[in-house]
């Protein structure tokens, strides 16, 4: 018999105050047979491949104030399942794994998707809704 074994990860960060908001997300994802890792704010400066892997990473007294979940390695079929599963998550800050953000801590990451849900707000104020509309290229 061959065993085959899921790469596939999903990795869930919360603050203290959203701990409830984390074990609702994991245990719907686990009972869709996915694997769930599961981080606080003792893991902010931790790197996702840190995290990954289950290896210790350093400490940090840096606190990361919302909920986020990362996508590791799903297929597109299991990633858009996966998200119509939280999609009842508001406010929920979502990622895929790359192999640029995987060197990241949690707060670096946080930053960036930050500053993305910023720019995007900024544009569709604007009346940008799609951020690349109207971009020629070249």
């Amino acid at each position: 018999m061959k065993v085959i074994l899921k790469k596939e990860k999903i990795l869930l960060y919360s603050p203290e105050c959203a701990r409830d908001q984390q074990n609702r997300m994991a245990e719907l994802l686990r009972r869709n047979e996915y694997a769930v890792l599961c981080f606080t704010e003792a893991d902010c400066g931790r790197t996702i491949a840190d995290c990954m892997a289950g290896r210790a990473g350093e400490r940090s007294d840096l606190t990361v104030p919302e909920s986020m979940v990362l996508f590791a390695q799903l297929d597109n079929r299991r990633l858009n399942q996966a998200l119509g599963l939280l999609r009842s998550e508001r406010g929920l800050l979502k990622a895929v794994v790359t192999e640029v953000n995987r060197g990241w801590t949690w707060s670096q990451l946080y930053r960036e998707l930050d500053a993305e849900r910023t720019a995007f707000q900024a544009a569709e104020k604007d009346g940008q809704g799609d951020m690349n509309r109207g971009v020629e290229k070249e």
